[in-house]
């Protein structure tokens, strides 16, 4: 699912950065990327939910407390440097898909890395 959601959302920055690109700017060229990033983090947060929470069973509220903050602070962090730009296009919140997407499936990459690893050394 995670590779999924990663996908959708590199995807969605992609048809944005191109619409920039072919200046063609209205309401359906914002809405409908936004859309499927939504969906696609939407298939990425349970698990990466259930993967943090996991190893914390005994802390689980301290651990879910730490990971509401983390993406608050993401959330503040990245909504702060598509502000900087002062653009009046889609630019800024295509180009934080496409990183954010392309961010998502390194992490998935490594995951299966590390899991293949610790399946060869059993």
């Amino acid at each position: 699912m995670m590779l999924i959601g990663s996908s959708l959302v590199l995807f969605a920055g992609s048809l944005m950065i191109l619409t920039f690109v072919f200046h063609y700017i209205n309401a359906f060229v914002f809405v409908l990327p936004v859309m499927i990033t939504l969906f696609g983090i939407s298939l990425i947060t349970p698990n990466v939910m259930a993967a943090g929470l996991t190893p914390f069973p005994k802390i689980a509220g301290i651990a879910a407390a730490i990971l509401g903050s983390i993406q608050i602070a993401g959330g503040f962090v990245s909504s702060t440097l598509m502000s900087i730009s002062h653009d009046r296009n889609q630019l800024p919140v295509g180009l934080f898909f496409f990183v954010a997407g392309i961010i998502c499936l390194f992490l998935w990459w490594k995951r299966q890395r590390i899991r293949e690893s610790m399946r060869e050394v059993r």
